[in-house]
């Protein structure tokens, strides 16, 4: 056990997926299994950037993205979760402006994402932070996801 996967990481990712778990029904692409779950958190605690706003009630949303690799341009946002009873309070915003602006002192020429096609709220939010579509899919064969670009 290594010096990060400590007391954070248990306290952490039990938080992470409480949010979710209780999310799942509106979340377009949670159609993993608990253990496939565990696996993905698991995978970005350590390998992704993790933001969260909480309060002492809990996590009211999280944003988790991938700027470590100074040898690529391009940065990418793998999830981003916001507590259904906290939505339109500004904090997906202010979570994706956040990351944005980690990416941009980074010197990260652009940031990508992938968003389900019927996820109209998040569309809307993602082009309020200066996203736009890009042509093609970001999964093989599967035209439910489209890919998004910001240029940083």
């Amino acid at each position: 056990m290594d010096s990060r996967q400590s007391k954070a990481e248990h306290t952490i990712i039990p938080q992470l997926r409480e949010l979710l778990q209780s999310e799942r029904q509106t979340a377009y692409y949670l159609v993993l299994s608990d253990q496939e779950i565990d696996a993905y958190l698991r995978k970005i605690y350590y390998l992704a950037e993790i933001a969260s706003l909480t309060e002492a009630g809990g996590i009211k949303g999280f944003i988790a993205f991938y700027c470590n690799d100074p040898a690529k341009d391009s940065a990418f946002i793998t999830m981003l979760i916001v507590n259904s009873s906290c939505c339109r309070q500004g904090i997906g915003y202010a979570l994706v402006s956040l990351a944005l602006s980690i990416m941009r002192t980074r010197l990260f020429r652009v940031c990508r994402l992938q968003v389900h096609q019927d996820n109209i709220a998040a569309i809307k939010l993602y082009e309020g932070c200066g996203f736009i579509f890009i042509k093609g899919n970001t999964i093989e064969d599967n035209t439910e996801y489209r890919l998004m670009e910001c240029v940083l």
